[in-house]
């Protein structure tokens, strides 16, 4: 896991080189807003916010494909069903199994693993499809797997939504009537130290060997400096970009933004 952590953490400094304030998109009516909630003290407090916000949806899609594609697959030993091994192998080919992120062995059983980040990673939308998708793998292949798995890779199972529930076919008495089809237990929904554990074949400490793989990486990565001074850069440079609208008094025209960015 130290591994996967250093390339991830490496991967990730790449995107901060060079001045690349030009592909954070600025909305120009909430920018006045988030500078009075966020009660910043200039401009510059403003591009710091915008840049950990811009950055932080590229750090979760990251993560998400560390785990996907790097600590799942040479980890656990899970087999990633990406495009080459759904072209060339049967039946993944079928857009049934587009729901579908790993096959696992564990202890000579065969499981499917439908993988998710946390609590708000589904919508109502995506539940019913996959409860729909389950359906049918359960149908035309049921027996030749031993379930299918939802794992959501951090959170407790008493926080997650109905979603996971309706994912796998349990309708909840509080929440709306939907059109569930029930599995039998085919599909299950597995959470955080849970999850860790199950994929790990029931050792509960797994959790805690990969936090101590990804400080380790962290630690051999050695970004922290660089990465210091590339984000006072990106600040920078994004400053620079509108300091013509910003006056000595430190007041900003949030008309000349708009019509900057908006035309």
């Amino acid at each position: 896991m130290a591994q996967e952590t250093v390339w991830w953490a490496r991967q990730r400094l790449g995107k901060l080189r060079g001045e690349m304030h030009d592909t954070m998109s600025v909305n120009p009516f909430l920018i006045p807003i988030l500078y009075e909630l966020h009660h910043a003290d200039g401009f510059a407090d403003l591009g710091s916010l915008l840049l950990a916000g811009h950055l932080m949806s590229g750090h979760n899609t990251g993560f998400g494909k560390l785990m996907d594609e790097k600590i799942l697959p040479r980890v656990f030993g899970t087999q990633k069903l990406d495009a080459k091994f759904r072209r060339s192998t049967r039946p993944y080919e079928g857009s049934i199994f587009s729901d579908i992120d790993h096959i696992v062995n564990i202890d000579g059983k065969l499981y499917l693993v439908s993988l998710k980040a946390g609590r708000w990673t589904i919508q109502l939308g995506q539940a019913q499809n996959l409860n729909n998708s389950f359906k049918e793998i359960y149908a035309r292949y049921g027996k030749d797997y031993d379930g299918i798995v939802v794992g959501i890779i951090y959170g407790r199972p008493d926080e997650m939504t109905d979603k996971y529930d309706i994912a796998v076919g349990i309708q909840r008495e509080t929440s709306i009537n939907h059109d569930l089809t029930t599995l039998d237990n085919f599909a299950v929904v597995k959470v955080g130290k849970d999850f860790w554990t199950w994929i790990n074949g029931g050792e509960p400490q797994t959790q805690r060997w990969i936090m101590e793989g990804i400080l380790k990486g962290l630690k051999d990565a050695n970004v922290r400096e660089e990465a210091r001074e590339l984000l006072a850069n990106y600040v920078d440079a994004f400053n620079r970009s509108y300091q013509t609208h910003v006056s000595e008094d430190g007041s900003v025209n949030w008309y000349e933004i708009l019509e900057k960015i908006n035309g």
